[in-house]
């Protein structure tokens, strides 16, 4: 009895053991089914793994000099420069990142599953999912097929079933490569930043290759948090994980113990770039220059893709295309560093900041090698080196001077005559307009050298209504000044930039770049090319040069433009100390409400342009300095040591330009600057001769007889004529103009008299009586063998015939 009732308790044991064997197997059958089941039913869902997908990511457009500086970059989700290789990654980021987040990279299959079970024990422990035990081939994964990061079971076991997939048909290396290309950096500079170069740049001003042990860590705690480990100096969450990461590297052995004592004395946090780091309109330090790729590179797309503007837009944002401009990174470096002293500019006053527009071109082929679009991106976003502006008498070389040479009407030693004149306006008040000077003064006769060089109205207004408007007007649009308006074609006020259009910086630097390039005018240009992401050219710029000027033409006025620096009565004689290296022409509006200056060589020509956005008249400089004027712009720029390099680089001259030159066509004469004959000793007591070029055949070949010494005497505070009854102590004989009088216009004020007549030979004789010394209109008679007014005969000038029409028509 007692052996069969021990026997009941182990049936009922062995039958409870069955039963729950039996219930753990199908309960285990039931999960693994489900399992199955689910996994089956998230396999019909799977996003379909394609290798390229992996990097078909946005990518970024960038955008370098012409000596192949990095510029700047468009991004439409971020800046995005993925590395080609991974040897471009260098030694320490593969390492660090491995150390970081997967130390079994290179020995798993994409999936480790121990983690795995480790992350699914925390998830099940806090009822979510928390993530972890991820390989960096699933990061990789979740980072290009989910890049929204949702946190479900579902994507979870997706993201383990194409981590295997893909470790299956890539190499490790290339998956290291995808992940360090993909990864999120967080925000520097103002812009989203993804992968290890952009990372790299942004952190620190070097490429990925280049990074230091310690650098390479600081980069690598970043993705794991980009908030928390965000790049500060301050930050000792980044400081800490870095050092763990180091530590990592030393225990797998990727570091020596010498490295890693001095990554860990290394200040990395210490080194970061905070030029890249603070916040930016643009992913660049020249904005201004971005903000014309952009305007240029869609259309340049577009063209060579047979696209809409639209998709092009997109193709700059997002296609990681490669683009060269024309920007010389020195000039560019020092066009920034000018706009930005104040000194340079006057104080702002009634909320008005004085801005100003810079434009470096290349003579000779007028690629933009700068841009100074205004003083601070961040305060004014107009782009003053493409703003149009009016030009004042820094038209006056281009559509008067120039054109007049080039059909021979006139040479730099023809007379022309500054005087008062009205001619009808409809528009005027009274109907009359009468141009005065910036002197508001009338000089008389003068040389075409002179009138250029100090800029006066008159004479230029005459030249152009000799030659007409509209010849004036189609050298304007020769020259790529199209924002002149076509009723400016009918005007004279075009003489002196009174238009109702306008011109911008790079406009003017492009068109007076043709009187450093033999009459050859070339459009601007700054892309230079652009390539797409597998370094295909998809477009590449081919200036093509117009000629404009004949190359005799352009000899005369970079001959006169040089005055206007040289000659202590231009209008640029501040800057007389660059005379032998520059030519150029000052520029002013009514009022001196905007400001210019074009300077020019065989190698660079500088615009510009010095004013207020809003018209107002700007205030003059303090005494003795050029503060707030272009001149002291122009003066900073070209003392400049980057300008003096770009001087040698792009100013050297072939033998065959040598041979070329036109300086054997020319010869230089003494002239008279009131008659244009040679000068004569009373021209030269005067202090009214000059010397000047003339093309050979168009030189003078007589001696000036309108200087003549006459007898005078003061009567009433006036020179009279002295006679013989002039007590001899009060006879001077003094040198007077033989010129013909012009009428004055009675509507006119005796104040606009020019100043020359003054020295015209008095009409009336000495009140006492007597016959006059000197008779009107006669000379004293002089030694026979020392006068050279004695052989001398009136002026004659060998005429050329006139162009018929402009020579690019």
């Amino acid at each position: 009895m007692q052996r069969r009732s021990e026997r009941i308790p182990k049936k009922t044991s062995r039958k409870r053991r069955r039963a729950r064997l039996m219930v753990l197997v199908s309960t285990l059958a039931v999960t693994v089914g489900s399992a199955f089941a689910l996994t089956a039913s998230y396999v019909k869902t799977l996003p379909t793994l394609d290798p390229n997908t992996l990097n078909e990511t946005s990518q970024s457009t960038l955008v370098y000099s012409a000596d192949q500086q990095w510029l700047g970059c468009f991004a439409a989700d971020g800046d995005r420069r993925p590395l080609k290789s991974l040897r471009d990654a260098g030694a320490w980021l593969p390492r660090a990142f491995i150390a970081a987040e997967d130390k079994d990279f290179f020995h798993h299959h994409g999936v480790d599953f121990s983690a795995i079970a480790r992350s699914a024990f925390q998830d099940m422990k806090s009822r979510s999912i928390v993530g972890g035990g991820s390989t960096i081939t699933q990061q990789l994964v979740k980072l290009t097929i989910f890049p929204r990061q949702q946190r479900t079971i579902e994507r979870k076991i997706q993201e383990i079933l194409l981590a295997l997939e893909l470790e299956r048909r890539e190499a490790k290396p290339t998956i290291l490569l995808q992940y360090l290309n993909a990864l999120y950096f967080g925000k520097m500079g103002g812009v989203q930043v993804y992968g290890v170069e952009s990372a790299a740049l942004h952190a620190f001003g070097k490429h990925a290759r280049d990074l230091t042990p310690a650098q390479a860590a600081l980069l690598a705690a970043i993705p794991n948090q980009p908030t928390r480990f965000a790049l500060r100096a301050d930050n000792v969450h980044l400081a800490r994980r870095q050092a763990y990461i180091l530590s990592r590297m030393r225990n797998l052995q990727m570091l020596s113990n010498a490295a890693y004592r001095h990554a860990v004395i290394e200040q990395s946090l210490a080194h970061l770039n905070p030029e890249r780091l603070h916040p930016a309109p643009y992913e660049s330090m020249y904005p201004y220059v971005m903000t014309q790729v952009s305007r240029e590179a869609p259309t340049l797309i577009a063209n060579a893709l047979q696209m809409t503007p639209l998709e092009a837009e997109l193709q700059l944002q997002t296609r990681g295309l490669h683009i060269v401009t024309t920007i010389d990174s020195r000039l560019q470096r020092a066009v920034h560093a000018v706009m930005t002293q104040d000194r340079l500019f006057l104080t702002a006053k009634d909320r008005l900041r004085e801005e100003a527009g810079v434009a470096l071109v290349s003579t000779a082929d007028s690629r933009v090698l700068a841009i100074g679009g205004g003083r601070d991106f961040t305060q004014n976003e107009v782009d003053h080196s493409l703003a149009l502006r009016q030009p004042g008498s820094s038209l006056k070389p281009l559509i008067v001077y120039a054109p007049a040479l080039d059909a021979h009407r006139l040479t730099p030693g023809s007379i022309v005559d500054d005087a008062p004149r009205n001619f009808p306006d409809p528009n005027a008040q009274n109907h009359i307009w009468f141009p005065k000077n910036w002197d508001s003064k009338f000089h008389g006769l003068m040389t075409v050298r002179d009138a250029l060089m100090q800029s006066y109205n008159g004479p230029a207004i005459s030249i152009l209504e000799g030659i007409h408007p509209a010849t004036g007007y189609q050298y304007a649009e020769a020259l790529g000044l199209h924002g002149l308006a076509r009723e400016d074609a009918m005007s004279l006020g075009l003489a002196i930039g009174g238009i109702r259009g306008g011109v911008s910086p790079l406009e003017l630097a492009s068109a007076y770049a043709a009187f450093g390039h033999d009459g050859s005018y070339t459009p601007p240009h700054l892309i230079e090319r652009i390539e797409d992401r597998d370094g295909h050219v998809i477009y590449q710029a081919h200036p093509h040069a117009i000629p404009v000027f004949s190359r005799a033409t352009t000899h005369m006025m970079t001959n006169m433009l040089q005055s206007v620096l040289a000659s202590p009565y231009g209008t640029a004689y501040p800057l007389h100390t660059l005379a032998g290296t520059w030519a150029g022409k000052t520029g002013t509006t009514d009022e001196n409400r905007d400001a210019w200056f074009i300077g020019y060589n065989r190698a660079l020509t500088v615009s510009i342009w010095m004013g207020y956005d809003l018209p107002h008249p700007i205030p003059d400089a303090p005494r003795g300095t050029l503060t707030g004027h272009p001149l002291g712009l122009f003066s900073a720029l070209a003392h400049t040591k980057e300008m003096a390099q770009a001087l040698r680089t792009y100013g050297r001259i072939t033998q065959a330009e040598k041979a070329g030159s036109p300086d054997a066509a020319f010869v230089r004469a003494h002239v008279c600057t009131k008659s244009g004959a040679l000068a004569s000793p009373y021209c030269i007591a005067a202090k009214d001769d000059e010397w000047d070029e003339f093309p050979k055949g168009s030189e003078p070949t007589s001696v000036c007889l309108m200087h003549r010494q006459i007898a005078v005497t003061s009567y009433q505070h006036q020179w009279v004529l002295a006679t013989t009854e002039t007590p001899p102590a009060e006879i001077r004989w003094m040198i007077f103009l033989d010129r013909r009088v012009m009428p004055q216009d009675k509507a006119l004020d005796k104040k606009y008299e020019p100043l020359d007549w003054k020295m015209i030979i008095p009409t009336r004789a000495d009140p006492r009586g007597g016959t006059p010394l000197c008779e009107i209109g006669e000379a004293p008679e002089p030694s026979a063998s020392t006068d050279p007014l004695n052989q001398a005969s009136s002026m004659t000038v060998t005429p050329l015939p006139p162009s018929p029409s402009p020579p690019w028509r």
